[in-house]
């Protein structure tokens, strides 16, 4: 042989000779020591389980936690996930070479993460979820090109580098949602070919959204809520994404229209496009989202009427729409769909009528919030027949006539908001009242107070939460009174703030008098709370 061609067959031997060096130098005794550095970083109790189970008198491959592999009988997997732990990462975790899968989630581990863990090139798995790791995401995660799965949600980053992201091309999810990142969305996103979820949810990330991300054929989940991105939506946003099936971009600054060609994201199971600045028509497109189960659009600048077509979605379980500026009817097909179980279209411009029979084709409705429109007619028939509704909020409207008897057979039933129409008052014969808004006032006080709920276990037979503070005023009111609104250790400031707690629960019993008749006014309630805060002023200045 030439000497020229001998020079890659030893250049092949060198690495060789490098890596069975490097795995001779490195074995089960070194993962062993770097657990037990890492041990010692945490602040546990002695009889905390990994006290007691992490001991060099055990095999390393038996400590709970810990899995080896069967050929190399290293450390492959960590698993210390909710464990109450408490404690910062040693550099001797770099030592861990042959870690596939590393999970600390759901503990208290703080500080920066040390370097060395770029040295772990066989990780696939990194979960820190629910932790407090402060400083930068650090770039080296770039050198992780095996790693398919990054989550760092809920911590406490700040520095977002996009390099640390750029060689990642394995990757399938990407969550640093709940953390401090700010600046741009870096364009490099879209190298990511094989990302299924991004979740960047409540960061302080500002300027718009990268068209490279809506490029990621492969995605299903992107969350980019609680930001402050602006801009608009791209016109073929659901191009080149064939298999989302769900888009969060809620409370951002985004304007423009909603793409008309939504409806070729066909697989959405939800939207939700709320509180932004969205401006014209929804597209009645949406109405071809058959998977869709979660539409939320509401406090946007939308106008127009509600397309009839939303009436489609039959797997619809959840609609949001309020406070815009629809105008027009609540199409009666909305109210034919069987799964709907929430649905908020309060504050808008509606006008019309509600449908007289909206319960029958839509007898899961467990929320309503129809509140501040121009609605009109009565009361639907029907709404007996909504039989697991919980919340009925359709006051500041034209609404007239009678509540239907069949009110008083909602037996899950918590609020019944109808106040500030033209309804006539029942109540003698067990019928709502249209004064339950001053009722369910009374009953919130009393739980804020006391701390304690209607359907609390102690509240069996005839005793029930009203019943209860009622028997306990006024001598006894300390005895229902949550302790921690006394704190103080002056006798005349404790017994000041119990004379102005019993005037809270006194005003709560009047609030929830059985007869609408006898239940005092909000106007008086009003006065009433107001007084009581300015004696507490006086108290606590």
């Amino acid at each position: 042989m030439m000497r020229g061609e001998l020079f890659p067959l030893a250049l092949l031997l060198t690495q060789c000779a490098t890596a069975f060096l490097a795995m001779a130098l490195t074995n089960i005794t070194t993962d062993e020591s770097a657990l037990l550095a890492l041990k010692s970083r945490l602040a546990i109790d002695p009889s905390h389980i990994l006290s007691r189970n992490w001991s060099d008198s055990t095999s390393v491959c038996s400590w709970i936690g810990v899995t080896c592999g069967s050929r190399h009988q290293r450390v492959t997997a960590l698993d210390i996930s909710t464990m109450g732990l408490t404690g910062n990462l040693p550099p001797d975790m770099g030592n861990l070479t042959f870690l596939v899968s590393l999970n600390l989630s759901s503990n208290s581990f703080h500080g920066t993460l040390p370097q060395e863990l770029a040295q772990l090139r066989r990780l696939e798995v990194i979960d820190f979820r629910f932790n407090d790791f402060r400083g930068d995401v650090p770039s080296w995660f770039g050198f992780l090109a095996q790693l398919q799965f990054l989550s760092l949600r809920n911590n406490s980053f700040s520095g977002f580098e996009p390099t640390s992201i750029a060689n990642m091309s394995k990757l399938q999810t990407l969550d640093l949602s709940y953390n401090s990142l700010q600046g741009k969305l870096p364009d490099v996103i879209g190298n990511l070919h094989n990302l299924k979820m991004l979740s960047l949810q409540y960061n302080k990330f500002d300027g718009l959204i990268p068209a490279t991300i809506f490029n990621i054929s492969s995605l299903e989940s992107l969350a980019l809520t609680g930001n402050s991105l602006s801009g608009d939506l791209p016109g073929d946003l659901c191009r080149s994404l064939p298999r989302l099936n769900e888009l969060y971009l809620s409370t951002n600054e985004l304007d423009g229209q909603i793409p008309s060609n939504i409806s070729q994201c066909s697989q959405l199971v939800l939207l939700s496009l709320s509180h932004n600045k969205f401006s014209g028509s929804v597209p009645s497109g949406i109405g071809n989202l058959t998977a869709l189960e979660i539409l939320y659009l509401g406090s946007n600048e939308l106008t127009g009427q509600i397309p009839e077509e939303l009436g489609m979605l039959r797997n619809l379980k959840e609609l949001g729409m309020g406070d815009n500026f629809l105008i027009g009817s609540i199409p009666s097909t909305v109210f034919n769909i069987s799964s709907l179980q929430y649905v908020n279209i309060a504050n808008c411009n509606l006008t019309g009528a509600l449908p007289a029979d909206m319960c029958s084709g839509s007898s899961a409705l467990q929320e309503v919030f129809f509140h501040v429109n121009e609605l009109v007619g009565e009361l639907p028939e029907t709404i007996g027949e909504c039989a697991a509704l919980q919340m009925w909020s359709l006051s500041y409207n034209n609404i007239t006539g009678v509540i239907p008897r069949g009110v008083g057979n909602l037996t899950t039933l918590q609020n019944f908001y109808v106040g500030y129409n033209n309804l006539i008052e029942y109540g003698s014969e067990g019928l709502v009242s249209i004064k339950s808004d001053v009722y369910s006032f009374g009953i919130m006080l009393m739980e804020v107070f006391t701390r304690m709920k209607p359907s609390n276990e102690t509240f069996a037979g005839d005793l029930s939460l009203r019943g209860w503070v009622k028997s306990s005023m006024p001598n006894a009111i300390e005895r229902i009174i949550d302790p921690g609104f006394l704190r103080s250790e002056e006798k005349n400031v404790v017994d000041e703030t119990l004379e102005c707690l019993s005037s809270i629960m006194e005003l709560a019993l009047k609030c929830s008098m059985e007869s609408p008749g006898e239940r005092i006014s909000m106007e008086d309630v009003v006065v009433a709370l107001k007084k009581i805060r300015f004696k507490l002023l006086e108290l606590f200045p």
